[in-house]
């Protein structure tokens, strides 16, 4: 389904994100507040891609949490997820992966060294997770931005309680090893995507959603994106943002093409932004990787489905976009929940 959502081109964005980078401490004392950081890495030529998730759990923001899905070639994905209450503010993480701020609004190291599981994609989407062998992975990578970061924050207020009242994105440049057993990957220069949010998060009326960005080096150009529907409503949230040779520019939504049903993944599809440039049409034109997710309420994600459970269908994707004849890296994070989740 393409939504339309406008076709006027709002002026330049002159105003920088501010640089948050660390935990909120102390936490507000408010039901279903939470903060998280994502991180995103695509490495086509590598056919790797990481979807990493660090954040506090909604019912208990003294607890945090740790989720990542690593895809290897092969339709292999690897994942691992724990918890734990991290004293050290100045670092993030819950136990085994930790986030560290090299330069606030820059660059930031991603590490773990520990066990993970490991199964096929199309075993996840039938099935969700199940016990598996552990087998060991270690990564050290270091993003940096190539993009001015882009605060999101107060563009739709209507979607704070779901998406959270701070919120910051960037596009940068990731390198590093990454070591899954005996197999060892170099990443030189591949994509990456983070992303920092904090405040409270009631995903109840929640129907589909789609979290997207992509890289064309050669224009020194990058998009982000972040469109939210919700049951009984309007379209919550419909946020977009350009970078061009470093400057930031207001960009609006045109049209979107959101998820169908639930375990519809690995479809192409485009959307088409507006800014002061002009209108601009992404296309993915291949998949990198499709790792399968499933989220629930409170909000918390697991790998694959979840069989058995009201469970939004949500898909983390590795992506070539393609836009003026030019290829570009990105990301595509959408999900479909068929009815509102109990209050």
């Amino acid at each position: 389904m393409t939504v339309t959502v406008g076709n006027s081109a709002p002026g330049a964005s002159v105003l920088p994100a501010a640089l948050d980078d660390f935990p909120l401490e102390p936490f507000p004392p408010v039901p279903m507040w939470s903060e998280n950081y994502a991180f995103m890495i695509n490495s086509p030529g590598d056919g790797l891609a990481l979807a990493s998730q660090l954040g506090r759990w909604p019912v208990d923001p003294s607890v945090w949490r740790e989720f990542f899905m690593l895809a290897l070639p092969g339709e292999r994905i690897v994942y691992h997820k724990a918890f734990g209450r991290e004293p050290n503010l100045q670092q993030i993480r819950a136990s085994l992966f930790a986030i560290d701020v090299l330069e606030p609004g820059q660059a930031y190291r991603l590490r773990f060294d520990g066990p993970v599981s490991s199964d096929r994609r199309d075993s996840l989407l039938t099935r969700g997770i199940t016990p598996r062998p552990l087998s060991p992975l270690q990564f050290d990578l270091v993003f940096e931005g190539v993009a001015p970061p882009w605060d999101m924050s107060g563009h739709a207020k209507a979607a704070e309680a779901l998406a959270g009242k701070l919120h910051v994105e960037q596009v940068g440049s990731v390198s590093g090893v990454v070591t899954f057993g005996e197999e060892s990957y170099g990443i030189q220069g591949a994509f990456g995507q983070r992303d920092h949010s904090r405040g409270i998060r009631v995903i109840t009326q929640l129907h589909r959603h789609c979290w997207a960005q992509g890289w064309f080096p050669e224009a020194e150009l990058t998009f982000n994106l972040y469109m939210m529907a919700v049951h009984g409503g309007p379209p919550a949230m419909s946020n977009a943002s350009l970078a061009t040779k470093g400057r930031r520019l207001d960009a609006k939504v045109v049209s979107i093409d959101l998820m169908q049903a639930a375990g519809d993944h690995q479809r192409a599809y485009a959307v088409t932004i507006d800014s002061e440039l002009g209108p601009m049409t992404f296309e993915i034109d291949r998949f990198v990787a499709s790792m399968p997710a499933a989220f629930c309420s409170p909000y918390d994600k697991s790998p694959g489905a979840m069989p058995g459970f009201h469970a939004a269908s949500s898909n983390e994707e590795a992506v070539v976009w393609k836009w003026n004849g030019l290829e570009g890296p990105g990301w595509s994070e959408r999900s479909f929940n068929a009815s509102p989740f109990p209050v």
